[in-house]
């Protein structure tokens, strides 16, 4: 039997409920580095909840959405235990939820109430529960395809973020189907069978236990069996069991459900009366009857909390490498908005139902550069105080390995548990290698030996310094380091000439230079950063649509450019060419770019007929037919631009390229001084002047101007 609630925990004063909260807020922003604001919002979101519970009505949702891996979890699992709520917290992973044998309103009444079989009351609960939705992208009411997709095990979650009343017996489960199949034989054999008797849920003659299993077989394995001539045959001498224990439990349930310790009762009676299967039949006929009315449960004063990966919020991030700055992600993500967020859940949710998520809707970002390295030495400070315990040598890690950490580690776009993950693969052992050299050392320093260094190597020496005992040298097998390493690649001067072509019409464009270019990278590919800062998050305007083209093909002319032999070009374009057909296809089949064209719009239209009788799919594949012969005009047009604006700045991609390929990586700095010195008609004049050009204040001027 469970334990009742116990909250006694909670401060019973509002004074020392704010106290706790604040202090808490404090400790994890202590201990989560890099999300004091997220903090800050989770903490004003509950607040009200929290310290004045007798003015809530409805349940309190605070909905947290963000990329996969960034610690949704932790923070808030973290903050209930802060609070003293870890009695009233039940937490559900909605991925495995869609189990359909597995039902949410059962995990809260097995949580937070008695066993089924129990006397006394049924349910000892309180309606200040606190919910965890996790995964909750798996919740979708909504397919790809945009059709209806309901998971009936999944259906009370909807009613806890509506008013927090759930019907606990609304659920027609596998259980009390099989139950209904079983009642419903049950009593047309009774009309075959009336007189059998059924004493303590047992018919005891032979005769009478054939006969009824002639009737019953569906629903009985009687084994072990027995030989007769040589064949196998059931054993109908034994009594037979009528009810099992499978039926009671359900009979238990759904009648503990209607009113307390009732199906307790019931279930007794069923095994310890004595019936006709007449007599019986009629009494479970009663039971199937009362089972399916309903009783509720109040969840209304609960605290809710939604936590969700949406990835496709973060559009930016289908086309980023692993191995983008930190930095420029966290800005990139930073800029999603909650309309973005909005948008992506139109694709998975009916629109009533993102309106019970409520508008407490927070924006989880991915980490900055100085979040990462502060976790880094948070947790190697862990790892040596927990160490100070069994062996009193001070250690130091120089800030070489911190470093070396840093980049065996750190993927900005998969969050923070590579570098948990890595810390023990990386730093531990060396703790084993310090108790195993030491001596009578009282002090060791451990470092990379030449010091600090961008590791695109397979392998890096690592120094241990002792005061009072000999050096000791380890080899360190590197794992990204190795895939980061330009010698390990063949193909890395032709990928180098791709992404300096990115590079060449990016700076063209928008006047101004990428912030890192990387030839050789964790993912086999490169990458060059495009992400333009002035106008990110602004509506597109045509010229925006012929820079993106334009930028896009940038690799893929480049190639042609320098090499001259098509049978070595690499078929490495298939992102590139993904986003200038997205890009063009947006923006002429929905964005007004070549109006006026003769377009149906494909969403609107979809699944409707247009009003002069024609069926929409047939207009829709007319109009997209003309949409895609402009498309591929563009795309033409921006072929002929990318490599007449190419071959004049042949010389520069080559100089690049070169030095691209040999380290792997280049700063936006470093290319801006080879575009001094080898630049054609790219020059740092010209691109100034484009930058100029591009003025955000541009619609204002011309309407005052």
């Amino acid at each position: 039997m469970m334990e009742k609630l116990n909250i006694n925990k909670v401060p019973t004063k509002r004074k020392d409920r704010i106290k706790l909260l604040d202090s808490a807020l404090v400790q994890l922003k202590r201990e989560f580095v890099g999300l004091d604001s997220i903090i800050d919002q989770i903490g004003a979101s509950i607040y009200a909840w929290y310290v004045t519970p007798e003015i809530i009505t409805r349940p309190t949702i605070v909905s947290i959405w963000g990329m996969t891996g960034t610690g949704k979890t932790s923070v808030v699992k973290r903050l209930i235990s802060l609070l003293n709520l870890d009695d009233v917290r039940i937490s559900f992973d909605c991925g495995e939820c869609r189990d359909r044998n597995k039902f949410i309103t059962t995990d809260i009444m097995d949580t937070f109430g008695k066993s089924e079989e129990a006397d006394g009351d049924r349910f000892s609960g309180t309606n200040s529960l606190v919910f965890m939705f996790d995964e909750f992208q798996y919740a979708r009411t909504i397919n790809d395809a945009g059709e209806e997709e309901v998971e009936s095990s999944l259906r009370p979650i909807w009613s806890i973020l509506d008013s927090g009343i759930i019907d606990l017996t609304n659920d027609y489960n596998y259980d009390f189907s099989n139950l209904c199949d079983f009642i419903d034989e049950f009593v047309d054999a009774a009309k075959s069978l009336p007189h059998i008797t059924v004493k303590d849920n047992h018919i005891e003659s032979p005769d009478d236990v054939s006969a009824f299993l002639d009737l019953m077989f569906f629903h009985y394995d009687r084994g072990p069996y027995i030989k007769t001539d040589g064949a196998e045959e059931e054993d109908r001498t034994k009594p037979l069991e009528v009810l099992n224990s499978r039926y009671l439990r359900t009979i238990t349930r759904r009648l503990n459900n209607k009113s307390d310790a009732l199906g307790s009762k019931v279930a007794k009676e069923l095994v310890s009366g004595e019936y006709t299967i007449g007599q019986l039949a009629e009494r479970l006929e009663d039971i199937k009857k009362m089972s399916v009315s309903s009783r509720k449960l109040d969840c209304s004063k609960s605290l809710v909390f939604i936590l969700g990966n949406l990835d496709e919020a973060y559009k930016d991030s289908y086309d980023i490498n692993p191995d983008i700055d930190a930095d420029l992600f966290y800005e990139i993500t930073s800029r999603v908005t909650t309309t973005d967020i909005k948008n992506a859940l139109k694709k998975r949710y009916r629109p009533e139902q993102i309106g019970r998520l409520g508008n407490n809707i927070i924006k989880y970002p991915t980490l900055s550069k100085e979040s990462f390295k502060k976790i880094i030495d948070l947790e190697i400070g862990k790892i040596l105080d927990r160490f100070s315990e069994v062996d009193k040598i001070k250690v130091v890690f120089e800030q070489s390995m911190k470093d070396l950490l840093y980049f065996e580690s750190v993927y900005p776009t998969q969050g923070v548990r590579p570098v948990l993950s890595s810390i023990d693969t990386l730093i531990t052992p060396y703790l084993s290698k310090v108790v195993e050299h030491k001596g009578r050392s009282k002090s060791v320093s451990i470092g990379v030996v030449g010091g600090v260094r961008d590791f695109r190597l397979p392998s890096v020496d690592i120094r241990l310094k002792f005061d009072k005992a000999d050096e000791v040298i380890v080899v360190q097998n590197l794992e990204l380091g190795k895939e980061r390493c330009p010698e390990n690649r063949k193909k890395r001067f032709i990928c180098a000439v791709h992404e300096i072509g990115h590079a060449v019409m990016y700076s063209w464009c928008k006047g101004e230079v990428p912030d890192n270019i990387v030839s050789v990278s964790t993912d086999h590919g490169g990458f060059c950063s495009t992400y333009d800062r002035r106008f990110a998050g602004e509506i597109d305007c045509r010229r925006d649509i012929l820079d993106e083209v334009r930028i896009s093909l940038g690799g893929y002319q480049a190639e042609r450019v320098v090499y001259n032999n098509p049978d070595m070009w690499l078929l490495g374009s298939s992102s590139d060419i993904q986003s200038l057909w997205g890009e063009l296809s947006s923006a002429i089949m929905d964005c007004g770019y070549d109006l006026p064209l003769p377009l149906s719009h494909r969403e609107v239209e979809q699944g409707r007929n247009i009003s002069d009788g024609l069926d929409s799919r047939d207009v829709m594949v007319t109009n997209k037919s003309t949409g895609d012969g402009r498309i591929l005009e563009l795309i033409k047009e921006g072929m002929d631009y990318v490599w007449t604006v190419l071959s004049d700045e042949k010389e520069l991609i080559k100089k690049a390229a070169i030095k691209l390929g040999e380290n792997g990586s280049m700063s936006g700095q470093e290319f801006s001084e080879f575009i001094k010195q080898y630049g054609n008609k790219l020059t740092l004049d010209k691109m100034k002047d484009v930058y100029n050009e591009r003025d955000p204040e541009y619609y204002l001027k011309e309407l005052v101007g």
